[in-house]
């Protein structure tokens, strides 16, 4: 029950629909130099990434050393008694992070009746002295919190000045 003519017809388009492919050829010694400053480049961007995402968003809830409270101590009364000025009868609860944050917690309602406009222009001045108090610490940032419910209710950068 051997079939001849069919195996050679199927031999046939067998050849027809092989392709044919060329042995690679070894890379240059550019290529390989390319290739491997790419594959420093790609790592070097994933360890500043993993270390920015740290910073930015772990950092801010760590505790501060005992050497960044002794020195933030100033600032932070500075900055705690411009906002105490600007909600008079009102009390701030001050509370010092790792990599020079500070949380400044006040009542919700006393301090969103104060204007927008002047509400920004106060958060300006509060980071003027909290970041031109601590040193080149351009991670760090001042938040106002609710004492209440825990939200952010406004935040200055350092890095944006």
């Amino acid at each position: 029950m051997n079939n001849p003519p069919i195996e050679r017809k199927l031999a046939r388009w067998r050849g027809i629909l092989k392709t044919r492919t060329k042995a690679a050829e070894p890379f240059t010694r550019k290529q390989a130099v390319c290739l491997s400053l790419i594959a420093i480049g790609a790592v070097s961007v994933v360890l500043v990434s993993i270390v920015w995402v740290f910073v930015a968003l772990v950092a801010p809830n760590l505790k501060a050393s005992a050497e960044s409270l002794a020195k933030s101590e100033e600032a932070a009364q500075l900055s705690a008694t411009a906002l105490r000025s600007s909600l008079p009868g009102h009390d701030v609860r001050i509370e010092r992070l790792f990599a020079y944050n500070l949380k400044l917690y006040v009542e919700r309602k006393p301090f969103e009746n104060i204007l927008d406009a002047d509400r920004k222009a106060l958060m300006a001045k509060i980071g003027r002295l909290w970041c031109g108090n601590i040193g080149d610490h351009w991670l760090a940032r001042v938040s106002i919190v609710d004492i209440q419910t825990g939200e952010r209710l406004s935040t200055h950068l350092c890095v944006f000045g």
